[in-house]
């Protein structure tokens, strides 16, 4: 947050200086434990992403790409039939180009995230509340339980938010019936208007996402649930959850060994033609 405007300018805020006041108000509220060092963003993010990852491997990777092409392209994902149709009463109008193909290529940068720390809090109010770290670019938030007081009405949110920090070893695409930036492949299947004038239809506006290794043998993992504009993804109580293996102790904290995976109930939500493109 350089002062780039007239405002800014004059009280002279910096992004560092932003990172450091919201971090450590967290830690005051108790929101992430106890205090914690804080880097700038860029350093704290370049530190987690290259933690446990063979820079000299990945370089290795990137000029075999460049040079002899493997790598260059993971694979491809064909549409069955039509990526979208207009239901127009019992007719199904098909919109595009039969079996169409999306390419999953190499990026020129990575994208990819993995999974870093797991926090359990308490939040009061708003459902969704995102609590987030200064060194996590995306998140997972679950709401495990609730209650209300009956004498205040207030309700009290038990909630896992799950970190994920920039993994330079990956790359991430995701599939949406949204036409927004997040979604590198739409697939809107068929859609209709309701008697209101809003936009419907079955596939989640953030459906899924492909993660992807930028190192042999290239591998490509699929997760359900896409992340949204702000980089999160929120399960509500009703979505089922498990554990795949038994949880340890970590900072005060309870963390999965292996894959922590959650699946959430498709997002079939009203679109409102607004809100497209």
């Amino acid at each position: 947050m350089e002062g780039t405007t007239q405002g800014q300018e004059e009280i002279e805020l910096r992004r560092e200086h932003a990172v450091l006041l919201y971090a450590a108000m967290g830690s005051l509220m108790g929101r992430f434990g106890v205090p914690m060092q804080v880097d700038r963003v860029s350093t704290a993010a370049a530190r987690a992403a290259f933690q446990g990852v063979d820079e000299e491997q990945l370089r290795a990777a990137d000029t075999r790409a460049q040079e002899t092409g493997e790598g260059s392209t993971y694979g491809q994902l064909i549409v069955l039939g039509y990526r979208e149709y207009r239901v127009e009463g019992s007719t199904w109008i098909p919109v595009g180009h039969r079996n169409e193909k999306f390419l999953l290529k190499r990026r020129d940068k990575p994208n990819g995230i993995r999974k870093d720390q797991v926090h359990l809090s308490m939040v009061e109010g708003k459902q969704g509340a995102r609590l987030r770290s200064a060194m996590a670019s995306h998140s997972v938030t679950m709401n495990l339980s609730s209650s209300r007081d009956q004498a205040t009405g207030l309700v009290t949110r038990k909630q896992v938010t799950i970190e994920y920090v920039p993994d330079p070893s990956t790359d991430m695409f995701q599939i949406g019936r949204m036409v927004v930036p997040q979604n590198d492949f739409v697939v809107r299947g068929p859609l209709h208007m309701d008697v209101n004038g809003v936009l419907c239809g079955p596939v989640s506006r953030y459906a899924c996402r492909i993660v992807c290794s930028r190192l042999p043998p290239y591998e490509a993992r699929l997760f359900a649930a896409g992340f949204n504009n702000d980089r999160d993804i929120f399960l509500s109580e009703s979505a089922p959850k498990w554990r795949s293996a038994a949880s340890r102790a970590v900072g005060g904290q309870a963390e999965e060994e292996g894959e922590e995976q959650a699946r959430a109930k498709a997002d079939v939500g009203p679109e409102r033609t607004g809100q497209e493109g």
